[in-house]
């Protein structure tokens, strides 16, 4: 195994197990977070998007951000908060099921704060509210002060304040 220095950030099912690795990147340019594979390899395997899952499974109510890391801070700064994280705004076709198998009523949309200004996301998060329409699931909004990107960022701001 050889790459660029990072760390891995596991990608857990909703059982908890491990399905897949991202590595972040100590010193990236644009693309901080990259799917750990051996696809070019002779008999390598290929990544997928997958969604992760972190935090209370037995809650109702599940907060879905981007990233998996973020998650996993977020979910432990809001004391085992359950979180579902897809690994970009593009990859959003195993999260219906992913849902589904979770047994929830409400979903709490906490994308970065750039969904505001970032027609991309924007279209994400349209996208994400269709999804948790079309299973009948409660949908809710969850928005911060935009000086704190993310959730991760805002909770911890939260405390440190």
């Amino acid at each position: 195994m050889y790459g660029k220095q990072g760390f891995f950030v596991p990608v857990c099912t909703p059982e908890g197990y491990i399905q897949g690795m991202q590595v972040r990147l100590d010193n990236a340019d644009n693309r901080k977070y990259r799917w750990f594979s051996s696809r070019y390899e002779e008999n390598g395997t290929r990544a997928y998007p997958w969604i992760h899952v972190t935090g209370n499974r037995s809650s109702s109510t599940a907060v879905i951000t981007e990233g998996a890391l973020k998650a996993d801070v977020a979910s432990s700064l809001s004391k085992n908060a359950l979180f579902v994280s897809v690994p970009g705004i593009n990859c959003l076709s195993k999260l219906p099921d992913v849902l589904k198998g979770l047994g929830i009523s409400t979903v709490i949309e906490a994308f970065d704060m750039d969904k505001l200004t970032n027609p991309r996301v924007a279209e994400a998060v349209r996208e994400v509210r269709a999804i948790v329409s079309k299973l009948g699931l409660t949908y809710q909004p969850y928005n911060w002060n935009s000086s704190h990107k993310g959730i991760d960022d805002y909770l911890l701001s939260r405390i440190a304040a």
